[in-house]
């Protein structure tokens, strides 16, 4: 059993921050005294060219023993987070990126909760935020979780939590992740990604208090999931995505945790992915198209299982039939299930508003077409 110093250790990965950091540092400086000094924050200062690194020393400085100061050369997010988990000496572990900033006042009830508890992950809510602290949208559990009670992996996950589930609002033991070993990959973007991957497959107990402790900063000019950036980075995310894979191949624990893992892989694929060509735009389709191939080259078996799941899902189908096209997507269930099962996945395709009648009419066309 490891023995920590400290309640809580927050990693803070900076780069180029000067205009944010000290928003988000002095946030979390809570008035009560004792419970700060629970508190480790690292800050990971990732070769920034700005004054990022004077701000953080200025914290360091006057509260000595809290806040830590790493600075090293650039090597992306995850070596920023790889670096704060050796030097971690608190119970608990959360991520806090530069340009975000906590609650300060659920800050402080969130260090009390955390006293009083031993579980694997703690889930607190979120808020997404303009650039003029206005709220424009949350992460929240307490649809589907009651506040302050425990739970099991296996309850939250079959209450939808592997769809919800955000980097912002985990909270995990520190002994968990040190024991997995964990590392982040180095030198790409979007690796926030497998914070919430691999842990979590160490997680067995839950507890959930309704406190809004994240505040994520949405619509910074430069940030990873502006449009422009995700074009110019679609290689980082890919690189990211088959990580993912790749140890969801290797995976050989529960089938819990395995379910999770899949259904993050969905999540991604649908979210980060074939959507953001589909409806919004942002990427050509050749570069989907690649990707698509690449994926099915390079994990055939999780590729067919992705198909399997389109297939049965009526807000996902449009990737399957996407990769086949609508008319062969619809003759395979055909060739393979009957018309019953034809009849029935379009009528639902209808009613989601993925279909329109007159792609009868279309379909009955390209039947004449192909036998003339």
């Amino acid at each position: 059993m490891i023995k920590f110093m400290k309640i809580l250790t927050i990693i803070v990965p900076t780069y180029n921050m000067e205009c944010y950091l000290d928003k988000c540092l002095s946030s979390l400086i809570i008035p009560d005294e004792n419970l700060l000094d629970e508190l480790e924050v690292l800050v990971i200062n990732d070769g920034s060219k700005d004054s990022s690194s004077e701000i953080a020393h200025g914290y360091e400085v006057r509260y000595p023993g809290i806040f830590h100061v790493i600075d090293k050369e650039n090597g992306n997010y995850g070596s920023c987070i790889n670096r704060g988990l050796q030097e971690a000496t608190g119970k608990y572990i959360k991520i806090l990126d530069a340009d975000d900033y906590f609650n300060t006042i659920d800050f402080a009830k969130f260090l009390m909760v955390l006293s009083s508890v031993d579980v694997d992950m703690v889930l607190t809510n979120s808020s997404i935020v303009d650039e003029e602290d206005c709220n424009v949208g949350a992460m929240s559990y307490i649809s589907i979780l009651k506040d302050r009670e425990y739970y099991k992996f296996e309850d939250i996950l079959a209450k939808g939590f592997a769809n919800r589930c955000f980097m912002h609002n985990v909270t995990y033991k520190t002994e968990n992740v040190k024991s997995l070993r964990y590392c982040q990959t180095e030198g790409i973007a979007y690796t926030d990604q497998e914070w919430i991957f691999m842990p979590m497959t160490l997680v067995k107990t839950v507890y959930y208090t309704n406190l809004d402790i994240y505040h994520y900063l949405l619509g910074r000019v430069g940030q990873t999931m502006h449009s422009d950036v995700l074009c110019l980075k679609f290689q980082d995310l890919q690189t990211m995505m088959f990580t993912l894979m790749r140890e969801y191949e290797i995976f050989v624990g529960e089938d819990v945790y395995r379910e999770y893992l899949f259904m993050r892989i969905i999540v991604l694929l649908h979210y980060s992915v074939y959507s953001k060509m589909q409806y919004e735009h942002i990427y050509k389709e050749e570069v989907i198209q690649e990707f698509d191939a690449l994926f099915n080259k390079t994990y055939p078996l999780l590729y067919y299982k992705t198909a399997l799941f389109f297939t049965q899902n009526v807000y996902l189908r449009y990737i399957q039939q996407w990769r086949e096209g609508y008319f062969l997507f619809y003759f395979r269930i055909l060739r393979d299930m009957g018309i019953k099962k034809v009849i029935s996945i379009y009528l639902a395709d209808c009613d989601a508003g993925r279909a329109r009648p007159y792609f009868v009419m279309l379909l009955i066309n390209k039947f004449i077409a192909l036998n003339k």
